[in-house]
């Protein structure tokens, strides 16, 4: 009987047989060294012990059926009996050894469940059919049912089919569970120290738990047992790759072809372009690797891990287009893909497209809801798209899953300090720190909480921790020279500020942070070379632009102050910064409608702008009408009570319109509350003119003029001191400053 027509083999796998001298099911029966054989015909073990075990009973039965026998008057009956017994015992088993062999044809064309169905039906004819319990674990694994497998291969093991215990190995290790798979594995070998199959696994296993030194012991083993053993030239370039010997890698699988030639084999082969790739991307090589891919993906267009690869790859590189595409592709072939549907959200979060983005997490969850990582993203991407509540909601769901976690507790206080909760934040970033006491990052993200409260000293603090964990760490050095500026020590915020710009020179929006310290220095020529500088890096910041349109209003150049302003609304039409720095460039130009109109358009986008309040205020003031005035400052009071400009503004405006006791109260709130030491002695000046005090007025108008020269009203309060106290020729000289530093301004008549 040929193997290819009755017993249900391949006629490849018959072919390889046949080359070896095993031709006929009796040849198979026979068979008594099975790794010779194996290396022989290049045909699996666990294969080999399939089919003799089949072959076996197959020829039993034929021997069986030829036995002549004789029969007894005398016993008739009894034998007749036995007879019927007997032949309905093989009669099954021979039954069984038909399903055996048709679930084998199907399991080799991958149809698993079919299969499945065939060795089940054939264990019900022949329950200690050792082979089809064997043979229905491997069917179960192929499907996924490791649970299923495992329980098979323990049956075939219990009926003394030891060579189970490679495949045991295997199932274990798709489960994830390599210490068992280790001891299986291990088992095999004992008993059978030259099988190559054990070999592998245990290779295939041990790269599993990160010990690639053992895994390339036992693929070498493998190999030296069978050096055309595909498998473990994959696995052992799979380890060299890991340990990060990537030439070695590399080359390993270069070698592959030739080996696929020597087996009969096409040599090109789509996984070994997908294997040659990630190993040239782990060298840095991003071209090759994206090359492999490609030849991957010509040579097998539904590849889905090699879509995947090419994706990741291009990403990398910045072509993100081209990721988002390959993701697309991996995920139309395989919808239930997680780390693709994950990968895919964060490139078009990366991208700007946040609600595109979310709707690729939300699939991820929706396939893993209790996963904190996808969680985690999508609360990101809200947050980026504004979305706080729905950030914080995320976060809360990472804290639960992981509450021991500093990074989810860090994450989580970002989201309520972006919502503007600095104190819910402040308490993350300490639960955070109680788990992770020595992160740099966690005390910075604390110094921002405790800076935007207010908190000065303390963020300075939770800084210079960050730093003394991180020497290198530029943020914390910017975000150092913030808080300094807050605090009025304009010198060493730009110190910090350097310390920040040395560490990342070509960071624009540290560039920006200096030139925000020089203008509040009122070095408004080196504020404009800072903003330039960003410009040059980034010239798509709104941010850079809007900074130099203040700054450039603060120079008098209104022109390109309202140029700048334009190019930031340009960029950003909804960004309310850029419109109240235009209101201020008009109003200063002297079109009071158009800046009437600009702060107008900042109070739409940003109901609570505080600082829009007061430059309406400023315009009414500016044409006499007091009462409007009052009424916006008190709504800039209302918004931030803990400004002092606010409360010097609203004094001056009850000032005009005759309230000095009303005016007293507000200067010295604004005395109280700033921290600018210049600001402190005008608005002490403009109470000591206030209580007609005019010599202790001068005073302090001058020390605000010798640490800032080019103060544009404090030349103006200084004139109006020194007239009131008739020093004229003085205060004309002051007038005229005054007028050089803002051209806007109107003098007085006398």
């Amino acid at each position: 009987m040929k193997l290819s027509h009755v017993f249900g083999i391949s006629p490849e796998f018959a072919a390889r047989l046949s080359s070896a001298n095993v031709r006929t099911l009796q040849d198979l029966a026979d068979v008594t060294d099975l790794n010779d054989l194996s290396a022989r015909s290049q045909v699996s073990l666990e294969l080999l012990e399939n089919w003799r075990v089949a072959a076996r009973s197959k020829v039993a039965s034929v021997r069986r059926r030829r036995k002549a026998f004789a029969v007894l008057a005398a016993v008739t009956a009894i034998l007749i009996a036995t007879i019927v017994v007997w032949s309905y015992k093989n009669g099954r088993r021979d039954e069984a050894v038909d399903h055996y062999n048709f679930g084998n044809t199907l399991y080799d064309e991958s149809d698993y469940e079919g299969a499945i169905a065939e060795y089940r039906k054939a264990l019900a004819l022949y329950p200690d059919y050792a082979g089809a319990h064997l043979n229905l674990g491997n069917a179960l694994n192929g499907k996924g049912d490791y649970s299923g497998a495992i329980a098979e291969y323990r049956k075939a093991l219990v009926l003394h089919s030891e060579y189970a215990l490679s495949n045991l190995c295997n199932t274990l290790k798709n489960k994830g569970d390599y210490d068992a798979a280790l001891v299986e594995c291990r088992k095999a070998l004992a008993l059978y120290p030259d099988d190559v199959f054990a070999h592998d696994r245990l290779c295939n296993v041990l790269n599993n738990k990160g010990d690639y030194d053992g895994a390339i012991a036992e693929c070498h083993k493998a190999l030296a047992l069978e050096p055309d053993y595909l498998a473990s030239h994959y696995n052992l370039g799979w380890a060299l790759k890991q340990k990060g010997d990537y030439d070695g890698a590399i080359a390993q699988y270069r070698a592959i072809p030739e080996y696929r030639k020597a087996l009969g084999l096409t040599p090109d082969d789509p996984d070994n372009h997908n294997y040659i790739g990630l190993a040239l991307y782990g060298k840095g090589d991003r071209e090759g690797a994206i090359a492999e891919y490609r030849k991957a993906l010509a040579l097998k267009p539904d590849y889905v891990d090699a879509h995947f690869n090419l994706a990741y790859a291009l990403d990398e590189k910045g072509d993100h287009d081209g990721a988002i595409a390959e993701y697309r592709k991996a995920l139309a072939l395989k919808p239930d893909f997680l780390m693709a549907l994950n990968n895919l959200g964060s490139v078009l979060k990366d991208k700007g497209d946040y609600e595109g983005a979310i709707t690729e997490y939300r699939k991820a969850l929706a396939l893993k809801p209790d996963d904190p990582e996808y969680h985690k993203n999508l609360g990101t991407a809200l947050g980026e798209k504004g979305d706080h509540e729905g950030a914080i909601a995320e976060y809360r769901k990472v804290v639960a899953l992981k509450p021991d976690d500093a990074d989810a507790h860090d994450s989580l206080g970002i989201a309520l300090d972006n919502k503007g909760d600095h104190d819910g934040a402040i308490a993350e970033y300490h639960e955070a720190l109680a788990r992770k006491p020595d992160s740099a990052y966690i005390h910075n993200n604390l110094g921002v909480a405790l800076n935007r409260k207010g908190d000065h000293d303390a963020a300075i603090a939770e800084y210079r921790k960050a730093l003394a964990l991180k020497r290198d760490f530029a943020m914390a050095h910017n975000n150092l020279c913030e808080a300094m500026e807050q605090k009025g020590d304009y010198d060493a915020a730009i110190t910090e500020c350097h310390k920040a710009l040395t560490l990342k020179p070509d960071d624009p929006f540290f560039h920006i942070d200096l030139g925000n310290v020089l203008d509040d220095k009122n070095d408004h020529d080196g504020a404009i070379a800072e903003y330039r500088k960003a410009l040059a890096r980034k010239p798509e910041s709104e941010w850079a632009h809007s900074n130099l349109c203040s700054v450039l209003d603060e120079k008098g150049k209104y022109d390109e102050a309202i140029a700048e302003c334009r190019k930031a609304l340009a960029l950003k039409p909804d960004y309310a910064d850029a419109h109240d720095n235009l209101a201020s460039a008009l109003d200063d130009e002297g079109d009071r409608a158009g800046a009437i109109a600009e702060y107008g358009r900042a109070l739409a986008l940003k109901p609570d702008y505080a600082d829009a309040y007061s430059g309406l205020g400023n315009v009414s003031y500016e044409i006499g009408d007091f009462d409007a005035a009052i009424a916006k400052y008190k709504m800039a009071v209302a918004l931030q009570p803990n400004e002092g400009v606010n409360h010097a503004n609203l004094g001056e405006a009850l000032d005009g319109k005759g309230d000095h006791s009303g005016a007293l109260a507000e200067y010295r709130k604004a005395l109280t509350l700033n921290t600018d030491q210049a600001a402190r002695h005008f608005i002490l000046g403009r109470l000591l003119a206030d209580q007609g005090d005019d010599h202790g007025a001068i005073a302090e108008y001058r020390k605000v003029l010798a640490l800032k020269p080019d103060y544009a009203d404090a030349h103006y309060s200084l004139a109006q001191a020194l007239l009131h106290s008739g020093r004229k020729q003085e205060a004309a000289r002051e007038f005229q400053e005054a007028k050089r530093l803002w051209p806007g301004l109107k003098l007085p008549l006398n």
